[in-house]
């Protein structure tokens, strides 16, 4: 789980930051993705992995925009009865 949900300081950059709480040493994988929220579909404008703990995270960001943060952490919690059974939780957030 992220805990807390979020920090953001919004000043031409917004520093995000979160603890990915892993207790039981299941995750695979994690990815810490920006983007910027358009009608169209865009690129992102940052994609970094991230390990469980403390990450913290600085993004450029334009005043008057919107960008959605996306966390995804790829786990199984049962890796030696169940090897192909992975998870996947996603937290989306928006930064106006």
């Amino acid at each position: 789980y992220i805990d807390p949900p979020y920090k953001a300081d919004i000043a031409g950059k917004a520093n995000i930051s979160f603890d990915l709480v892993d207790k039981e040493n299941s995750i695979k994988s994690a990815q810490f993705t920006v983007y910027e929220k358009t009608e169209e579909n865009s690129a992102p404008i940052v994609e970094i992995p991230i390990n469980a703990g403390n990450n913290k995270k600085e993004i450029p960001v334009e005043e008057g925009k919107t960008y959605k943060v996306e966390i995804k952490v790829d786990y199984n919690l049962a890796p030696e009865q169940l090897p192909e059974n992975e998870h996947l939780y996603m937290v989306f957030l928006l930064i106006y």
